[in-house]
């Protein structure tokens, strides 16, 4: 029982540390000795519930394992049971179907198998404690145990207090069940910074007029984190990407901010992004919403821009995006794609780059303001795109039907070796804007390349880090050089650079920039 309680698996743990007795188990053990010792029946109630406790327990350490592993984060059962239907999907689109129904019975299997285990264990536990003999090896071994604790514990001030007992699950679910309860306190601080960031935003009501009527074109690449810069062998490619954009006439600025997210969470991220509010889970995502913020959507329109969102991993109505502010949202089915899907990417970046360009950035009659996420890049890399060197061959994603993907022998089960694929999944994003940017018409539009935030903790080698790079590009080299006045770097490649700020303030240091260049030009 105690080892059902303790398993941490997926989450990283010491060697058979589940094999330490539990200290949720050993109490209602004591319990159970104790009433025995009185001569008092044990409930079957009681048992009934310890039983159900411990698959509980069980289920969450899992959950919790999962989180750990690849977004660097603990489980929380009230901000996050409500995302269970999009991990359902994200197994549906990147595992195939047959796979993924085996593990759906193994795992029921494996859940009723261990119901039967634990109840076959607690009356084992009831039918040992019922007899005085039982009992009294019970007490010695407990009262062992406990003095072993309390000697580490002098020895090392407490250091080594988990090396006889497992850490109990109280805690945790404790820690939980407090935030439920001061929703109300956390809710209000929310509201608050909304509010304020609005109040700030508003300051700016005419600084997009220093930009001058240029396009703002905004790339957010899926999973693009500092980990990149751990792999020297990028750093070649990086320099032949200023390389390219100097010969294009482009200046490159670059720095990394920390995203609100790990390994996931895309959402929270953008919203960050547009709203320059950190939303780092579904509470504050349904807070910013419920608030209507200020968006950067809703300032480029109110300067007279086309405001436009290109979102090809959303393959299904999405009214909850309205509060973002957009003049028009183009989703999956929007995108006259016939070609075939990429694992998780409904669409290759390469076709939504193009698609974007021939509709939107092509017939522009005004200012452009879009954002488009490219997603070929998601977890767990499995299968990619090629890059096709002749754009005009794309044929609606017909020629994909006609080229092989580039495969790799990865899956959410062993993404600990995904770092070649992941790599290269940034690699051909890389590719495809430089041969965008370098290539296509332009203007002097100021561009953005950035990423949400980190891949998965098996990718990045469970490094802390929250860093996301942002790129910035134009032909227009004063417009660069506001950002390098504000702590940008010249160049791309950011080797070991920290995060210099705050994810949320990407839009507010943009409007800055604009401002300023809007008072120089109106100062005598």
């Amino acid at each position: 029982m105690s080892a059902v309680a303790n398993l941490r698996y997926p989450a990283p743990e010491p060697a058979a540390a589940w094999l330490r007795p539990s200290l949720d188990v050993t109490a209602f053990l004591v319990l159970l000795a104790t009433l025995a010792h009185l001569g008092r029946r044990v409930p079957g109630a009681l048992c009934h519930v310890f039983v159900v406790a411990l698959l509980f327990v069980r289920v969450f350490r899992f959950v919790d394992g999962v989180e750990q592993r690849y977004l660097h984060r603990h489980f929380d059962i009230y901000l996050e049971l409500p995302l269970l239907p999009e991990a359902v999907r994200l197994l549906a689109a990147t595992v195939p179907a047959q796979k993924l129904a085996i593990a759906g019975v193994l795992a029921i299997a494996a859940f009723a198998a261990l119901a039967w285990v634990a109840a076959r264990a607690l009356a084992y536990a009831r039918s040992y404690l019922g007899r005085a003999e039982g009992r009294r090896v019970f007490t010695v071994t407990c009262a062992s145990l406990l003095l072993v604790a309390v000697l580490f514990e002098a020895r090392d001030n407490g250091a080594n207090r988990a090396a006889v007992f497992a850490p109990s699950v109280a805690p945790p679910i404790a820690a939980q069940l407090s935030f439920w309860l001061s929703t109300d306190a956390y809710r209000s601080s929310k509201l608050a910074e909304v509010e304020a960031r609005r109040a700030e935003l508003d300051r700016y009501s005419d600084a997009l007029a220093g930009l001058g009527g240029a396009s703002v074109l905004v790339f957010v690449v899926e999973a693009y984190g500092q980990t990149v810069f751990d792999s020297q062998e990028m750093r070649p490619r990086y320099a032949g990407l200023e390389t390219a954009f100097r010969k294009a006439g482009y200046a490159v600025a670059s720095t990394l901010l920390d995203s609100p997210v790990y390994g996931g969470g895309s959402w929270l991220a953008q919203a960050t992004l547009i709203t320059g509010v950190r939303v780092e889970n579904e509470l504050d995502y349904a807070l910013l919403k419920a608030q209507s913020p200020r968006t950067a959507a809703q300032l480029f329109r109110g300067a007279g821009y086309r405001t436009v969102l290109f979102h090809p991993g959303t393959t299904r109505a999405w009214p909850q995006g309205d509060y973002l502010g957009f003049d028009v949202r183009y989703s999956a089915p929007d995108f006259e794609y016939r070609g075939p899907a990429f694992a998780w990417a409904p669409i290759p970046d390469q076709y939504v780059v193009d698609f974007m360009h021939r509709r939107e950035v092509d017939r522009a009659r005004r200012p452009l303001f879009a954002l488009c996420a490219l997603v070929s890049s998601h977890a767990p890399f499995s299968e990619q795109p090629p890059l096709v060197e002749d754009w005009s061959a794309l044929d609606g994603g017909r020629v994909y039907s006609r080229l092989a993907p580039v495969r790799f022998a990865t899956s959410f089960t062993n993404l600990e070796h995904a770092r070649p694929a992941y790599l290269r999944a940034i690699g051909y994003d890389l590719a495809v804007l430089e041969q965008y940017l370098t290539g296509f018409p332009n203007g002097d539009a100021l561009v953005f390349v950035l990423g949400d935030h980190q891949p998965v903790g098996d990718v990045t080698g469970h490094s802390p880090r929250r860093g996301v790079p942002v790129h910035v590009l134009s032909r227009d080299l004063s417009l660069v050089d506001e950002f390098l006045v504000r702590g940008y770097t010249p160049g791309m490649w950011l080797g070991e650079s920290r995060a210099s700020s705050s994810l949320a303030r990407f839009l507010p240091t943009l409007l800055e920039v604009s401002e300023a260049r809007r008072a120089a030009k109106v100062r005598p």
